[in-house]
């Protein structure tokens, strides 16, 4: 039986409420979390999910697991 070896990158979500004037200062306010060293400590963990990005098709090897 062809084996297959799947490759996945995990996604993480993040969130954070604020409070801005108008969308340009949401923005902006963005752009200054995103450039913090340690941006993760400053979010709310939201949703994690897993991506399939390729499939590759492996070597024929025998599987002796039952």
């Amino acid at each position: 039986m062809p084996k297959f070896t799947l490759y996945a990158k995990k996604v993480y979500y993040y969130r954070k409420d604020i409070n801005a004037q108008d969308r340009k200062s949401a923005e902006e306010r963005g752009r200054q979390y995103e450039s913090k060293d340690n941006a993760e400590r400053l979010f709310e963990p939201t949703v994690e999910e897993f991506y399939i990005t390729s499939i590759e098709e492996s070597d024929d090897v025998e599987d002796n697991r039952e």
